[in-house]
C-alpha cells in the first residue's frame, strides 16, 4: 500500500494562513523537503525577526511532474514550481516561504473563497516577494547582473541591455499571468530571479525605464512587452498614492492568462479602490463566471463616474459574433475579460460638443436589474441599417495605387470642425463645386471597398453593398450635401494612409443608415458583425452611439422591469437644442436589445433634434 495522502489541518482564523517551513540544501538536485506551519497575518506584522517570502511564478502545465515531502507526504508539484523551490532553497536556512499552491488546499472551495481575499494582505505582510521567472539564460543572466548596476552603464551598453530583456525575460509566461500585478503591486521590496540569480525589481525598472522611470511609452520604436511592463510598473507606484478603479485594472489585464476565469476578477481585487471594495462574501468560486462577470460589472456601474458606462460598453465590444462567443449567456453589456480587445483602436465619440457636459446629469442613470441581468438606461433608437460596406482589413493588404488616389479625392473635401450644425450649408465655395469633391471621393472610396470585396468578403450580399454604394451617393449630391467632420476626416485618412492598427477602420464596416426620421441617408461606421436591420441608439450618457440588435424574450421580464423604473431619474436628461433643456419623457418598455458594438455617426446636433423628440427607456440584455 502507497504513503496516504497529505492532509490539510483546518484555518482556524479569519486570517490564518499557512506557511511551508522549506528545508534546505546544497546539493540542488536533493529531494524537496519542508512541514506547513499555521499563522496569521498579524503575527507576521508583528514578528520583527523572521518574517516570511511570497512566490510569484508561473503555474505552466499543471499536472504534477515534481514533488515535494510534506510531513512525510510526497505532495504533487507543476514542473514550474518544482524548478522555482530547488532555486529558491538556501543551503544552511530554513525558509518560511508562502506559496499559492502549497499553503492553500485547492481542493477545497470553500477554503479558496476564504483564502483569496487575504492574497492582497499576505503580499503586503511578506519581507520580500520573489518573482521566479524560470531557468537562468546568457542573455537573463546579462540583464540581472547589470540591473544591480544600472547606474554605472553607458547609453549604448544599457541599450544594448534593454534589447536583450526584451527578448528574453520580458517574453517569460510570468508577465502574462493574471495574478501577478496584484503580487507586484502590493509587494513592499520585490526580487526578480531567473535561476539562482536576482535582483531587485527596482533595479530593473531603473535599468529599463530610467530613474525617474518613464511610464508613457508610445513612442512607435518601443515594444509590446517594454510597454507591458512600463504599465505594470506604473500600477505598482502609484499603487499607495492614486485609486484604482476595477474597470481601468481589468482592461489593463484583459486576456490575461487565467487556469480559472474567475481569477479574472479575483486575482486584481487587492488593487481596486476603497468605494470598490469587493465584499468578501462575494468571493465565491462556486458562482459561474457569466455571474461573476455580471456582478463586477454591476458593481462597476454603481460606484464610478458616468463616463465608465461608454467605457464599461467598449470593453464589451469584442468584435465577436453573438452566436459564437465562448460565454453565449453572459449579457451582451457585460465584457467577457478573458478575450483580447475587439478591435485596435476605439472609435471617436459621435455626440462631443453637442450634449451637455456630465455635470448637468442628476440622479441615476442607469440600473441593473440582477435577477434577470438587463442594464435599462436612458436614451433612443435611430435609424436602421440598410447597406453595408465589407469589412475593413489591414491597409497594408490594400493596393497603394488605390489608397493613394483616394487621399488626394479626399484632401479636396470641405470639412467642419467636430460639434458644429451640419446641416446643408457651403462655406467659402460654390455647392455644386463641393459636391463634385465630396461626389469624387466616394466614387473611389466605392472603388476601394469593391476592391476589399472581391479580395476579402466576396460572401458579401451584393444588395446590401449596392445599398451602401448608392447611399453614400445620395449623401453628397448637391441638394443634400454635408460637410464632412474632422473625425470622420481623420478615420479615412489613418486608414489610406496605410499604418496597420492605426486607424479605427481596421476590423469594422461602413454602414448606411435608412432616413428614418431622417431626410437623406447617413453614414456610420459600424462593428464588424453588423447587419441589415440592426439600429443605432444613443445611449445617455455616454458621447458615443451603439449598434442594437433586438432580442425576443419572456413576457415575464417586462413586467418585472416596469416594477423598477421608478427607480431611474429623468432630471436633467434631456435634448439640448441650443438654449435650453428640453423635458424628458419615457413610456413602457416593448423590446430587449442585445449590444452589437460601438458605432460612430456622421451627424450634427439638428439630426439629434429629429431622432425621436426624447428619451426613453432602453433595455439591453
Amino acid at each position: 500500500m502507497g504513503p496516504s495522502p497529505f492532509r490539510y489541518e483546518p484555518l482556524l482564523e479569519s486570517d490564518s494562513i499557512r506557511l511551508l517551513m522549506l528545508e534546505p540544501s546544497e546539493q540542488p538536485d536533493t529531494e524537496l523537503c519542508g512541514t506547513l506551519a499555521h499563522t496569521t497575518i498579524r503575527s507576521c506584522l508583528d514578528d520583527i525577526s523572521g518574517g516570511f517570502i511570497a512566490l510569484s511564478y508561473h503555474w505552466g502545465d499543471p499536472a504534477p511532474k515534481g514533488s515535494i515531502s510534506l510531513d512525510g507526504h510526497r505532495v504533487g508539484l507543476t514542473a514550474s514550481l518544482e524548478a522555482a523551490l530547488r532555486n529558491l532553497r538556501d543551503s544552511s536556512v530554513v525558509l518560511r516561504v508562502w506559496v499559492d499552491a502549497i499553503c492553500i488546499d485547492q481542493q477545497k472551495i470553500e477554503e479558496k473563497n476564504t483564502q483569496v481575499p487575504l492574497m492582497g494582505s499576505i503580499y503586503e505582510a511578506a519581507n520580500h516577494t520573489v518573482i521566479y521567472l524560470g531557468l537562468l539564460t546568457s542573455e537573463a543572466e546579462s540583464v540581472l547582473r547589470r540591473a544591480s548596476r544600472w547606474h554605472e552603464l553607458e547609453r549604448g551598453e544599457r541599450d544594448e541591455i534593454i534589447a536583450l530583456a526584451e527578448k528574453d525575460i520580458l517574453r517569460r509566461p510570468w508577465f502574462a499571468r493574471t495574478w501577478i500585478l496584484q503580487e507586484l503591486a502590493l509587494s513592499r521590496d520585490p526580487l526578480v530571479q531567473c535561476g539562482r540569480l536576482r535582483t531587485r525589481w527596482m533595479n530593473l525598472r531603473s535599468l529599463l525605464l530610467g530613474s525617474p522611470p518613464a511610464h508613457d511609452m508610445t513612442r512607435l520604436d518601443t515594444t509590446p512587452q517594454l510597454q507591458a511592463f512600463a504599465a505594470m510598473d506604473s500600477v505598482r507606484s502609484k499603487f499607495h498614492q492614486t485609486a484604482n478603479t476595477l474597470l481601468e485594472i481589468l482592461c489593463a489585464r484583459r486576456a490575461a492568462e487565467a487556469s480559472n476565469p474567475r481569477d479574472m476578477i479575483y486575482g486584481i481585487l487587492g488593487l481596486v479602490s476603497k468605494s470598490e471594495m469587493w465584499p468578501k462574501d462575494l468571493i465565491d468560486y462556486n458562482l459561474t463566471v457569466e455571474r461573476i462577470y455580471t456582478t463586477a460589472a454591476h458593481r462597476i456601474l454603481q460606484s464610478s463616474s458616468w463616463s465608465v458606462l461608454q467605457s464599461l460598453l467598449a470593453a464589451a465590444d469584442n468584435n465577436t459574433p453573438m452566436e459564437a462567443r465562448p460565454r453565449p449567456s453572459l449579457p451582451s453589456w457585460v465584457p467577457d475579460w478573458t478575450l483580447v480587445p475587439g478591435y485596435p483602436m476605439s472609435l471617436p465619440d459621435t455626440y462631443a460638443g453637442i450634449y451637455p457636459p456630465p455635470s448637468e446629469f442628476q440622479g441615476t442613470w442607469c440600473l441593473v436589474i440582477e435577477e434577470l441581468e438587463i442594464l435599462v438606461c436612458f436614451g433612443w433608437t435611430t435609424s436602421t441599417i440598410q447597406g453595408l460596406s465589407p469589412v475593413f482589413p489591414a491597409p497594408s493588404t490594400i493596393s497603394p495605387a488605390l489608397r493613394k488616389r483616394c487621399q488626394n479625392s479626399l484632401s479636396r473635401v470641405p470639412l467642419v470642425a467636430d460639434g458644429r450644425d451640419h446641416r446643408n450649408v457651403v462655406v467659402g465655395g460654390d455647392r455644386n463645386v463641393v459636391a463634385a469633391a465630396s461626389r469624387q471621393f466616394y466614387e473611389d472610396w466605392a472603388e476601394l471597398c469593391e476592391a476589399i470585396q472581391t479580395s476579402q468578403e466576396p460572401n458579401l450580399k451584393s444588395d446590401s453593398l449596392e445599398q451602401f454604394k448608392r447611399g453614400t451617393m445620395e449623401a453628397v449630391s448637391p441638394d443634400r450635401i454635408r460637410l464632412m467632420s474632422t473625425s470622420l476626416r481623420a478615420m479615412f485618412m489613418s486608414y489610406l494612409e496605410g499604418a496597420d492598427s492605426a486607424s479605427p477602420l481596421q476590423g469594422r464596416r461602413f454602414a448606411v443608415l435608412a432616413p428614418q426620421p431622417r431626410k437623406h441617408d447617413t453614414l456610420a461606421v459600424v462593428p464588424c458583425y453588423a447587419r441589415p436591420g440592426d439600429f443605432a441608439a444613443k445611449i445617455f450618457p455616454s458621447l458615443r452611439s451603439y449598434i442594437l440588435r433586438q432580442d425576443p424574450g419572456p413576457a415575464v421580464w417586462s413586467q418585472a422591469m416596469l416594477q423598477r423604473v421608478n427607480c431611474l431619474e429623468v432630471r436633467g436628461v434631456g435634448l439640448y437644442n441650443g438654449r435650453t433643456y428640453m423635458s424628458s419623457s419615457y413610456g413602457q418598455i416593448d423590446a430587449r436589445h442585445r449590444l452589437v458594438g460601438e458605432c460612430f455617426i456622421e451627424t450634427g446636433q439638428d439630426d439629434a433634434q429629429m431622432y425621436g423628440g426624447g428619451c426613453r427607456l432602453l433595455a439591453v440584455v
